[in-house]
């Protein structure tokens, strides 16, 4: 495992992922290059993972599955840990990097109220591998329609209001107001599991009028954006990258 390590680990109760089994989720910071022992790695993973939850975990296992991802882009290490849940390893196949780790649990540990660090992770952003030559977003594969994962449920049409919170205030947006702010624009669409959608047309409303910082620290590595879904899921990028979107 050359160059493999664990830098720091955030263990937080996931109320918006109990419906699907998910009671608690660590998210580790991994850093180095990809690990040459995957079974060696997801320990490392699942024991900082459990400093993090203040629990013993141990792996349940002894032999790791793997999935690809992104067209190939990706490999997912997954092991059983103990008490139930998983440890989940992501390795770029392109960047031949260790990626990101997260330990999930069915139940929260006792004593889990709130959010707990172990180490010193890294909140947020993730570095992803540069686009391959011919691809706009990596090896990605054009497919015709949107595609809807179960795992959301029935999602609205739009969540009502947009809330925008940033360091020194805040301001909740109408669905309205957002529409009265937009312009259309075609764009692609490109989904991290690996297929497109091109050139659909948007109401697009830059972030920067949303989000005055964006353009304060657009230049700095430091300043980041994250970006929270109606249903949960999240995504960050750089203030830099959100400054021109």
């Amino acid at each position: 495992m050359q160059g493999f390590s664990v830098v720091g680990c955030v263990a937080r109760p996931t109320p918006l992922a109990s419906g699907l089994g998910i009671g608690a989720a660590a998210e580790c910071t991994v850093e180095g290059s990809a690990p040459s022992d995957a079974l060696d790695a997801l320990s490392e993973i699942v024991e900082a993972a459990g400093e993090a939850f203040g629990a013993e975990l141990r792996l349940a296992g002894q032999r790791p599955r793997w999935e690809g991802l992104a067209g190939g882009a990706y490999r997912i290490y997954s092991v059983a840990v103990n008490p139930v849940g998983e440890a989940r390893l992501v390795v770029s196949t392109v960047l031949d990097s260790a990626m990101v780790a997260v330990v999930a649990l069915q139940e929260p540990p006792r004593g889990l109220r709130g959010e707990k660090l172990w180490g010193a992770p890294l909140r947020g952003p993730l570095l992803y591998p540069e686009p391959l030559p011919g691809h706009a977003a990596g090896p990605q594969r054009v497919i015709p329609f949107f595609v809807r994962y179960m795992a959301e449920g029935v999602a609205p049409s739009h969540p009502g209001t947009v809330r925008a919170e940033y360091p020194g205030g805040s301001r909740v947006y109408s669905v309205e107001e957002l529409l009265e702010m937009a312009t259309p624009r075609r764009l692609d669409f490109h989904c991290v599991t690996g297929w497109s959608v091109e050139g659909r047309e948007w109401l697009v409303v830059p972030l920067a009028q949303l989000l005055p910082p964006v353009n304060a620290g657009g230049g700095s590595d430091s300043c980041w954006v994250e970006a929270v879904s109606s249903s949960g899921y999240s995504a960050v990028f750089r203030c830099s990258d959100a400054a021109g979107s």
